[in-house]
């Protein structure tokens, strides 16, 4: 450590209490040591989730803003921990595991809706899009973006695809042909959207916070996966 002046006298200070305080011999002036906590930086993240990283092609060198990063870290290590729990790793494995996350997590808001927990929600938005779901589609969760959380907007995700739901019917990106996300800070909210393939329709965000948001992240960028071949990339950007 390098000599530290005493801001009363200008003698050269001393270290005391285990290197907490520095004390000066001659006016008893002490000053307390603040050790910042350590950062994280993006190459440790990407050493520390790398598994989850092969899944991610980073077109954004940096990201702009913590919260980014911490999304990211948290999508990653969310789909680390199902791949590593799993055992005879299958698609319908994944999602039962994605639902035991989900249906706690639905226990503590009102905006997140399973078949078993806020179900009226998750009803009220299927019955807009039923009609559009493929043989052996399936609900998942149904993040709901409206006022008074009654099912009727958001957005719904399925085993085979994601759908913004409207007051008028809902439009749908296939799990197949989700291709990229671009990270982008709302105006009109205090959180960030996660754009699926770039489309402002698309937007995924969460009230609860990074937690949930990167949770729903991960069943998406799980399930996209599992639609293609090995080596399938989906691209991380910002707008």
């Amino acid at each position: 450590m390098a000599e530290r002046k005493c801001p009363n006298c200008g003698a050269a200070m001393q270290s005391a209490a285990g290197g907490a305080q520095l004390v000066c011999p001659y006016c008893d002036t002490v000053l307390n040591i603040v050790n910042p906590a350590p950062q994280t930086t993006e190459q440790e993240t990407e050493q520390e989730f790398y598994p989850a990283m092969k899944l991610f092609n980073r077109q954004c060198s940096k990201f702009s803003k913590q919260t980014f990063l911490d999304v990211y870290r948290e999508m990653c290590s969310y789909i680390n921990s199902l791949d590593n729990t799993v055992e005879g790793y299958s698609a319908d494995n994944t999602i039962e595991k994605y639902l035991i996350g989900l249906n706690k997590d639905a226990a503590k808001s009102v905006n997140i809706a399973t078949h078993s927990t806020n179900a009226a929600n998750m009803r009220s938005a299927e019955i807009k899009i039923s009609q559009g779901y493929e043989s052996g589609e399936k609900s998942i969760v149904f993040i709901d973006y409206g006022i008074f959380s009654k099912g009727k907007t958001g957005i719904m995700i399925t085993n085979k695809a994601v759908y913004r739901v409207k007051k008028r019917g809902a439009t749908k990106i296939a799990l197949k042909d989700v291709h990229s996300l671009y990270v982008w800070r709302s105006s009109t909210m205090d959180s960030s959207e996660w754009l699926l393939n770039g489309d402002y329709d698309f937007g995924i965000h969460s009230w609860d916070g990074p937690m949930h948001l990167a949770k729903f992240l991960a069943v998406i960028c799980t399930l996209a996966r599992d639609c293609h071949a090995d080596g399938y990339k989906i691209i991380i950007d910002e707008k």
